[in-house]
């Protein structure tokens, strides 16, 4: 009789919501970075600040790796709930995180929604701090906040940041593409005004130092450059005349 039941439940279950099977939708490979960001509904993805970077290989990859993997029923959806906790996100994935569900949706805007029984260790994951992301790249390292002085009419300060020490630097695409240390220069663009000289700081890669793992076409000093002077979104750097 329990059997019975059981199987006209599973039957009922599977002509409400139609099952998936997740190999078709989601490969979380190990040679990829995963994104964090913790969700606010009012912000489309690119526009929501990074909060981690999680590498392949780390425990907390691992976590997620168990956390979806063991999702055994993924549903297709027509509306994503709200009030998520969290998105991350995978070079062909988003995968938002609530309190006991997920919703996945791929590339092409399919969504789908699972369960877990580990989904709260997601909202409380450990990716540690320094995690950024710049204009053109994703990056950990310490990045330094300085300000410098204009000189018109009256004192004018210019906020910026510069690249510190050892840092990983990663493609949009979530390839690795090198790590080492900056090296910190001065230049004084600005000599003669009222206020004095204008003195800036700015990073250049260590180059005799840098593990490259770069494999594409570029010219490696074009790629340098481009790490050198990419700087946060949400903190632009000062302009580039100042640092030729």
């Amino acid at each position: 009789m329990k059997k019975t039941i059981l199987f006209l439940l599973v039957i009922i279950f599977h002509s409400c919501s139609p099952v998936v099977n997740m190999d078709e939708y989601f490969l979380l490979e190990n040679d990829e970075i995963l994104t964090i960001r913790k969700f606010d509904k009012n912000l489309s993805i690119p526009a929501i600040p990074l909060v981690g970077i999680i590498e392949a290989g780390s425990d907390n990859f691992e976590i997620i790796k168990k956390a979806v993997a063991e999702i055994e029923v993924w549903n297709r959806i027509t509306a994503s709930p709200s009030k998520a906790k969290m998105v991350i996100s995978g070079i062909d994935f988003d995968l938002f995180v609530y309190e006991d569900h997920v919703i996945f949706k791929d590339k092409n805007n399919r969504e789908l929604l699972g369960k877990s029984s580990i989904l709260q260790k997601l909202t409380t994951l450990d990716y540690g701090t320094n995690n950024h992301e710049l204009e053109e790249f994703y990056g950990r390292g310490y990045l330094v906040y300085d300000k410098t002085i204009f000189c018109s009419f009256v004192p004018v300060y210019k906020e910026y940041e510069y690249k510190k020490e050892y840092w990983k630097i990663w493609d949009k695409e979530f390839r690795l593409l090198g790590e080492g240390n900056f090296i910190i220069k001065e230049k004084v663009p600005l000599k003669e005004t009222s206020c004095g000289e204008v003195r800036v700081r700015y990073e250049v890669i260590d180059r005799a130092n840098w593990r490259n793992y770069y494999q594409g076409n570029e010219p490696l000093d074009s790629i340098f450059h481009r790490i050198e002077i990419s700087g946060p979104k949400k903190y632009p750097k000062l302009p580039l005349q100042l640092l030729e």
